[in-house]
């Protein structure tokens, strides 16, 4: 969506707003010319009933704006519209329906009247970047495992991620597991079982992740950091259960989805993830 709006406005000032977390992954994507964090300070009366907040402090009338917040009660959008903004448009916060989730993110575009036909989204991962990553890891991996997802009905099980990753081991393949606050379980089951064998990047900034992610192999579920290797460009095995690949699969041509049988990832086999990651492994030239 970012890239649309910045191709069909290559002159307008793109400002990002958004979740300390994720915000900075907008740098990496297209040209920003202001980056600011929702819990700044200075955005608190937006988000205060019956405040009055000057149009100069941040928004001003000339302004486009798109929302994805979570604002039923259009809190935030009243005071921003207070500003005299005649442009205010919403995204939708949440996804929901048949359609596919890119689209449906895209739809204010649509609105506005600004073409979109690519729901591929590229991060741009500076070469320095890349290294600064690999110092930052330290020891070298040619494969990016990720165990979890946040969700527990999204997750292979543990025991196939064991199979899978004393395979390729005993090919002399170097591994590195990734995951954030949610997979520590995982994390943990693995560095039992393999201890220094494996190298862990554990809870690393978002932009320091994908920076990591671009010049490996990716497997994992259906996740956020799936959709950031794939982002990345980094060839992607990406494993489906209960959730419709249809609506959530990265569209990026790099993203290879492995659909478990009868949607029940128990039931997806260690050879089938196995097979899969090979090819890939060979399309850019190491031996398995």
């Amino acid at each position: 969506m970012l890239a649309a709006v910045q191709r069909a406005y290559p002159e307008a000032k793109l400002n990002i707003l958004a979740n300390r977390q994720v915000a900075a992954l907008a740098l990496d994507a297209v040209k920003v010319s202001e980056l600011k964090f929702l819990d700044d300070a200075e955005f608190a009366p937006f988000f205060s009933g019956g405040s009055r907040v000057r149009a100069g402090d941040y928004f001003h009338p000339d302004d486009l704006v798109i929302s994805y917040l979570h604002d039923p009660s259009k809190v935030f959008e009243t005071n921003v519209r207070g500003c005299g903004l005649k442009h205010f448009y919403v995204g939708p916060s949440k996804i929901a329906g048949a359609t596919h989730a890119a689209e449906q993110l895209a739809e204010p575009l649509r609105v506005v009247h600004v073409p979109i036909t690519d729901f591929a989204p590229r991060l741009n991962i500076s070469q320095q970047s890349r290294r600064e990553a690999q110092q930052k890891l330290g020891t070298p991996a040619a494969i990016v495992v990720h165990p979890g997802s946040g969700s527990r009905r999204k997750n292979w099980p543990i025991v196939k991620w064991v199979h899978l990753i004393s395979d390729l081991l005993s090919r002399g393949i170097r591994i590195v597991v990734v995951g954030g606050e949610a997979d520590h379980d995982q994390i943990a089951h693995l560095g039992n079982q393999f201890g220094t064998d494996l190298s862990f990047a554990v809870d690393w900034p978002v932009r320091n992740l994908a920076a990591l992610l671009a010049n490996r192999v990716f497997i994992g579920h259906d996740s956020g950091i799936s959709h950031l290797a794939a982002a990345t460009g980094a060839p992607s095995i990406i494993l489906f259960g209960p959730t419709d690949p249809k609506i959530w699969a990265p569209r990026n041509v790099n993203a290879r989805i492995l659909v478990a049988p009868q949607a029940d990832l128990d039931q997806l086999s260690v050879a089938a993830a196995r097979d899969s990651l090979y090819q890939e492994l060979m399309r850019i030239g190491i031996k398995t």
